[in-house]
């Protein structure tokens, strides 16, 4: 029986010249047609087929991956159906890629669906920020992987229901994203850590510091994309045998407006029905759900939205290996060590910043050392670059971003740009530095070079070296070259809150509609400076439970 079915098979293949015989099979494949084929659904007639669905998830990154694991594992019958505006890319983290494509693909996996204003372009350090990843798995393909947990005292300003749920799924989102402070075991990591507790208090903005908490997947750095198509796979088995229904994804599909009282979502791809009972779940950043509700709703196009983001600095240094008292620790192994570390701090008790920061020593440095060692730094802001690795072989490296916090109430703004046609990119968007910016910005490098010259310098800075200009020298360097121009983490779109002027409710659902939810930085009602996607996934997760019960 089992020799009558394999021959059976094998005439099937056969005849559709899988093989090449009896003619000539596919010669013309894409990833597009390959992926359709295997996961994603391969003609708009099936999606209009297999409605109504229970929930339409806009977005396959980190919030849309979430909601979705989460619904199904309570709800395997769960209907879901989830559009993405891009193609399949990066079937990985690009930091897994070889070193060639890392330092190229990185640039290319941005999207930027709006239009600067003129005095954010005219801006001294600020002129713009990183844009959208217009692929399937979204950001998942680029973030930096830094997941700290937000303490209560830096949520201040948020609904105190919001701050208790995020602390309640905090522990959940760690496990989706598989959240690691141990990484790096190296002997590195454990000294420096025991220099930046003993000496923290030199810090005079610094309130606490932990080993770097990253995501991390066999190794690599997380991804959506494996876990969201293993997702995929699952749910067609169950689907088989009865036991849940398939989970129905669509690249390369705009969505353009929303229409919840003729009951359409309109695409690029033609329209859904949308039934009484549909959620549609927004997990698409913080600046594209603007766009398609200010084209969805003409009441949110009357004023400008809130816009905030966080201000970067980079700042590389070294100092002599051989300073330390535990250097000997560091040259017994002669392969490279990385280290990791996160320090928090705030500006007069208000405004907040941090840093993430990369340590390195690599006394015997090998060719093979610096390709391994692009697919372990902890991220692309923090990562050395081979020309400041092999000047180093003597020296312990320090390589710190700092992030910083614009105030909310500010001149930045997001607005409906009547001139464009376009529905994906008609908005405006302006990014401005207030006095209280410009503090932190000030504070938080003044911070950051204390960490350097009180803490982890043992001579108190005197055989410190900073890369200043493409070169080590003992000078600090100007503020026009630590200021990085692109600022990060955009967010405050569309606020939670209950004051009466929020723009979302407490929960989740967009004010004033019936099915419209709101996922990501979008509801962020102050940025603080911690990297968000913790926090995005932990309140995905609240909003998944709400509407699974």
């Amino acid at each position: 029986m089992l020799h009558l079915c394999f021959l059976l098979a094998s005439f099937f293949y056969a005849c559709s010249g899988e093989f090449g015989f009896p003619h000539p099979g596919e010669q013309y494949p894409t990833s597009t047609s390959i992926m359709n084929d295997l996961f994603f659904v391969p003609s708009w007639d099936s999606v209009q087929q297999s409605g109504p669905f229970d929930y339409i998830i806009v977005g396959t990154g980190f919030c849309g991956y979430a909601f979705a694991a989460q619904i199904l594992e309570k709800s395997p019958h769960a209907k879901i159906l989830m559009l993405e505006r891009g193609p399949f890319f990066l079937p990985a983290h690009f930091q897994s890629l070889p070193l060639a494509l890392q330092g190229t693909v990185a640039a290319k996996l941005e999207s930027y669906p709006w239009t600067l204003t003129q005095a954010t372009a005219e801006s001294p350090y600020a002129k713009w920020v990183h844009g959208v990843a217009p692929f399937f798995g979204g950001r998942s393909t680029k973030w930096s992987g830094w997941c700290p947990r937000p303490t209560a005292q830096e949520m201040e300003g948020w609904h105190p229901s919001v701050i208790d749920a995020a602390g309640r799924y905090f522990e959940r989102a760690e496990r989706l994203l598989n959240v690691t402070n141990s990484f790096y075991r190296s002997a590195l990591q454990e000294e420096i850590m025991q220099l930046m507790h003993s000496r923290l208090h030199t810090v005079s903005s610094a309130m606490r510091v932990m080993p770097a908490p990253l995501s991390i997947e066999d190794g690599s750095k997380f991804s959506v994309v494996g876990s969201l198509l293993q997702l995929v796979l699952r749910q067609r088995t169950l689907a088989k045998q009865g036991h849940g229904a398939p989970l129905r994804i669509v690249i390369n599909c705009v969505v353009k407006r929303i229409s919840e009282s003729e009951g359409v979502l309109e695409t690029s791809k033609g329209e859904v029905t949308l039934s009484a009972r549909t959620r549609i779940v927004l997990a698409m950043g913080a600046i594209p759900p603007a766009t398609l509700l200010v084209n969805s709703i003409p009441a949110l196009a009357k004023a400008p939205l809130q816009f905030s983001s966080h201000l970067i600095s980079a700042i590389t240094a070294r100092v002599p290996r051989k300073e330390y008292p535990f250097a000997s620790r560091l040259d017994i192994q002669q392969t490279p060590q990385i280290g990791a570390f996160y320090l928090a701090g705030c500006v007069h008790g208000k405004l907040q910043f941090h840093i993430q920061a990369t340590v390195i020593s690599s006394p015997s440095l090998e060719p093979e050392d610096i390709i391994t060692m692009g697919h372990r730094m902890p991220d692309v802001l923090t990562s050395a670059t081979p020309e400041q690795l092999k000047q180093s072989k003597e020296y312990v490296l320090f390589v710190f971003a700092i992030l910083g916090e614009q105030e909310i109430k500010n001149s930045s703004w997001i607005r409906k740009n009547d001139k464009d046609p376009d529905l994906t990119t008609n908005i405006k968007l302006q990014i401005q530095q207030s006095r209280g910016d410009m503090e932190v910005w000030d504070a938080m490098e003044a911070g950051a070079f204390q960490v350097l010259e009180n803490i982890l310098s043992p001579n108190k800075s005197s055989s410190l070296q900073y890369w200043n200009k493409d070169k080590w020298t003992s000078q600090r360097p100007a503020k026009k070259v630590t200021r990085r121009p692109g600022c990060v983490h955009e967010g405050s779109s569309l606020p939670i809150g209950d004051d009466g002027n929020q723009l979302v409710d407490l929960d989740y659902r967009l004010a004033g509609s019936q099915n419209i939810y709101i996922t990501g930085a979008a509801l962020w009602p102050r940025s603080g400076s911690w990297n968000p996607t913790l926090t995005m996934v932990a309140l995905t997760l609240d909003l998944a439970d709400r509407l699974s019960s």
